[in-house]
């Protein structure tokens, strides 16, 4: 036997006139964002040596309130509501040593940061109500995790000619986690790091009116942070998960040439290659559950694997 209420037709348009009315969808958010940051800098230079020191102050609060429904009555209606705040600081430096070997042709480039970072947030959802079914209390919820990082730099230098410079570098780099406001009460996605290395050269030939600049490299990711469509509470929303670890390699040419006065002509390749090692698998709500392996379908967007330009500027 089925199991079906039986609600009084008066109370059931009394509840849609509480509600507004009968809608296929609606949608009314609001967001405020303020933030606040400061930096003290130190800059300077020896016969030696150029450096740089410094140290950084930046804190934010975003609010964001959205009241979002399909299928009123049908369809419960509440507001979905969050306050996010950062606090961060940082202290770095870098410094080029020129050490007279080779003619001062020879330099090598240092530099090292250190970076704190506390993240709060705090979930507020209004009770929901339906012409349907009884109201769904309010939820509030709410999380802090802090982030800390070391990460540098090394570059060694070597200026071949009066026109050409040669490189290579070493770094790595690092980006906060944080949490995914739409997720009530969701676990923070961690930080991401990457470690960097690079060999190019660039040059100024032809009395500067030809620069020829090109670049191999290679990135190797780590909790990748990547960009995810999820349904929660039955509505679509973007949300950032770690990825996992992922690398990418290629290379990058560069020609500029100024044949005549008040014209340049350019010319650019670039290639990039590489794929995820690791990603969350895609999960189904069925029971059993089964999953889809994320490597087998995760791809890398926003960049092809070729891309050429050629223009013209006439001043």
């Amino acid at each position: 036997d089925l199991n079906i209420p039986v609600i009084p037709l008066d109370a059931f348009w009394d509840a849609i006139d509480a509600q507004g009315g009968a809608l296929h969808f609606s949608q009314d958010s609001v967001a405020d964002y303020d933030q606040f940051s400061q930096e003290l800098q130190m800059i300077g230079s020896t016969d030696q040596f150029e450096y740089v020191g410094g140290l950084f102050y930046f804190d934010d609060t975003s609010k964001y309130q959205r009241t979002s429904n399909a299928l009123v009555p049908l369809a419960p209606l509440g507001e979905t509501r969050y306050k996010m705040t950062t606090e961060a600081w940082a202290a770095y430096g870098q410094t080029t040593w020129t050490p007279g070997w080779l003619d001062d042709r020879l330099s090598f480039t240092a530099g090292l940061r250190y970076t704190e970072e506390d993240k709060d947030i705090n979930w507020n959802n209004a009770a929901q109500i339906s012409a349907l079914r009884p109201p769904v209390p309010p939820a509030e919820a709410s999380d802090n995790k802090s982030f800390d990082n070391v990460s540098g730099s090394f570059t060694v230098a070597y200026q071949a000619t009066d026109e050409i410079n040669t490189y290579v570098r070493y770094g790595n780099g690092y980006r906060s986690g944080g949490f995914n406001g739409e997720a009530f009460n969701s676990a923070p996605f961690e930080e991401e790091t990457i470690d960097q290395y690079e060999i190019g050269a660039k040059s100024e030939l032809w009395d500067g009116r030809l620069r020829i600049n090109g670049a191999l490299y290679t990135y190797t990711y780590d909790d990748l942070q990547v960009s995810t469509i999820e349904t929660v509470n039955g509505t679509p929303t973007s949300n950032i998960d770690n990825a996992g670890k992922a690398e990418r390699w290629g290379g990058e040419l560069e020609v500029l040439v100024a044949p005549v006065d008040d014209l340049v002509v350019g010319l650019s390749y670039a290639y990039i290659h590489g794929d995820f090692d690791e990603f969350p698998d895609l999960c189904g709500t069925n029971v059993p559950i089964t999953c889809l392996k994320g490597t087998d379908f995760a791809e890398r967007g926003a960049s092809p694997d070729n891309q050429f330009n050629l223009y013209a500027d006439y001043i």
